[in-house]
């Protein structure tokens, strides 16, 4: 009660005594910030609302276990009974297995690029184009976002900033086709070879 009283009257103080426009640095998920700016006339409720969750529940070793659970029941297996890229890089990062880390490493950076991708397109500004990016993982982040309600606002909203992002994803899936056909056209060659080898 003290914690939603405080901040009551911090938004009363605000709302008289401030004066021009604020900027404010808002901590964000995976190492991403944003910013906000304000003035007291966009102040108009007090009303606060404050929760917390139960860090208890979300414990490491509490994960560890609904992982396993969750595991044994067969929850993160596809129709065929095979596990998902993505589930073992969770199950890599919960447990924090051995040499894998490096790679999770690498893979977490290439997520956390493609959703700064994804927050440049919903500010309308189109990311320059990255050499080294995983086209997979890249396509993966970016249909998470289309899926999103976040997604469907701005398609109402921005629908010329929608359209690039759909354009975005059709590169990646371009890109991954393109090398589905090289390895395609690698593996008749290599056939090729063999049978000539043969006859």
């Amino acid at each position: 009660d003290g914690v939603i009283q405080t901040a009551k009257l911090w938004l009363k103080l605000n709302k008289e005594y401030s004066i021009g426009y604020r900027t404010v640095l808002i901590a964000g998920d995976d190492d991403m910030a944003g910013i906000v700016t304000w003035c007291s006339d966009d102040i108009n409720s007090y009303d606060v609302e404050f929760s917390a969750e139960n860090e208890l529940r979300h414990s490491r070793d509490q994960q560890r276990e609904d992982f396993v659970n969750a595991l044994q029941m067969g929850l993160f297996t596809d129709d065929n009974g095979m596990i998902s890229k993505e589930i073992k890089r969770k199950a890599w990062e919960l447990f924090k297995a051995g040499n894998m880390e490096d790679v999770l490493d690498l893979e977490d950076q290439q997520r956390k690029n493609a959703r700064y991708e994804t927050t440049l397109f919903q500010k309308g500004v189109i990311p320059r184009e990255d050499k080294y990016a995983d086209d997979e993982i890249h396509l993966e982040e970016h249909l998470r976002f289309a899926l999103s309600n976040d997604y469907r606002e701005m398609e109402q909203k921005m629908p010329q900033w929608a359209a690039v992002f759909d354009q975005h994803i059709e590169q990646h899936r371009a890109k991954i086709r393109q090398k589905q056909q090289q390895q395609q056209m690698q593996m008749m060659q290599m056939q090729m070879a063999q049978n000539a080898q043969r006859g």
